[in-house]
């Protein structure tokens, strides 16, 4: 037997482990997942509770824990406080598991911290019914999308448990311009001729390709970005200068004047690029955490979009702080897009082209975006 089993046989262990699958099954990051090695550790000291058919993993808050509602950024969802219970990797193993779980939940005295998948529903209304409040959720870099759930059990009456202010630009997870509205018939007919490099990601299923009209390097095919880029890239491209400049294709396309009425300053946009997504295809759910400007705070690099070419049958699915919205963005339209929350794009029956601009933003910017249609 290994020194990291703590005592469990390994087929001990894959026993726990099955026990989880519920939750295992509905997880994107292959971090997420309750596995023997993390199992045997949380055997361990003490933190995996079985009831009468649900599973999950529980600890007494030692000192203030912050909730941050990103993995790669700062900012801040509540805190839970020292003695609260926090309970996450919930699973339900069987028909008694709604009624085990409300009993134990209730008889709980501390004030309760619990962390659901999304796309647990039947949880969140367990949760609900003995008045679980949402407190909002947070996003890992992978696309998962766990909700926060909160009871207050203080016995204060002069205190009441306040969550912290996330304001209404930063809670939203898109936002639509209704006062613009382009014409982009010259645009869509250059650039039907074009050719398109295939994405890099591993959540590109096939048929995601772009260009650059502005990118890191004068080729219109160089779409990336070097400093989402892993330590392994920038050894194998160490003997190359990357900037930002335009291609030639900015030229061609002829964009510039609805890249003016965006910002009257050139040098505050980064990328703009052409995105293409063939017919019948999906880019699967995922954020763009990666990107270590993205944002839509002062000196930020909120992302917006303008639909060249679409269908009515291509529609963005968004995760949020109040859960999932799902909408289409019509051709001509202009759209800000909040990529750090998990998103995923379904395409219709014929190709979608969208021009994506990333750009610098001002105090005047963030004033412009607050008081858009705000898709919270």
């Amino acid at each position: 037997m290994k020194e990291w089993q703590r005592g469990y046989t390994k087929d001990q262990l894959k026993d726990w482990e099955s026990k989880f699958s519920s939750f295992n099954d509905q997880c994107i990051s292959p971090f997420m997942p309750v596995r023997t090695r993390s199992l045997a550790q949380d055997l361990s000291d003490g933190y995996v509770k079985e009831l009468s058919g649900v599973c999950f993993r529980e600890k007494t808050i030692s000192k203030s824990k912050s909730i941050e509602i990103y993995t790669k950024q700062s900012d801040l969802l509540s805190v839970a406080e020292q003695g609260d219970l926090f309970i996450d990797r919930v699973a339900l193993n069987g028909d008694k598991a709604e009624k085990s779980l409300s009993t134990y939940l209730k008889s709980v005295v501390s004030s309760v911290w619990v962390c659901v998948l999304e796309t647990d529903t039947k949880i969140q209304s367990i949760l609900k019914k003995i008045e679980f409040n949402r407190v909002g959720a947070t996003f890992n870099s992978f696309g998962d999308s766990t909700v926060i759930f909160y009871l207050d059990k203080s016995d204060d009456v002069f205190f009441s448990k306040s969550h912290h202010k996330v304001a209404d630009i930063e809670r939203a997870v898109a936002s639509h311009f209704t006062e613009k509205n382009y014409d982009v018939s010259g645009v869509a007919d250059r650039i039907r001729s074009l050719g398109f490099s295939n994405h890099y990601s591993n959540y590109n299923t096939g048929g995601w390709s772009a260009l650059s009209l502005r990118g890191y390097l004068s080729d219109p095919n160089f779409i990336i970005k070097p400093s989402e880029m892993k330590e392994k890239w920038h050894l194998q491209h160490q003997d190359k200068e990357f900037f930002l400049q335009d291609t030639e294709l900015r030229a061609l396309l002829d964009v510039e004047d609805m890249l003016s009425d965006l910002c009257s300053d050139p040098t505050r946009f980064h990328r703009i690029r052409v995105m293409k997504l063939g017919a019948n295809s999906t880019i699967e759910r995922h954020t763009d955490q990666v990107d270590p400007d993205i944002g839509v705070k002062v000196g930020t690099l909120p992302r917006f979009h303008i639909p060249i070419i679409t269908n009515e049958d291509c529609k963005f699915q968004v995760w949020g702080l109040n859960g999932m919205r799902e909408f289409h963005m019509e051709q001509g339209s202009l759209w800000y897009l909040d990529t750090r929350k998990p998103h995923r794009v379904v395409n219709g029956d014929s190709d979608r082209y969208h021009l994506v601009i990333d750009i610098l933003a001002d105090e005047k910017m963030v004033n412009w975006i607050k008081k858009s249609k705000l898709v919270l």
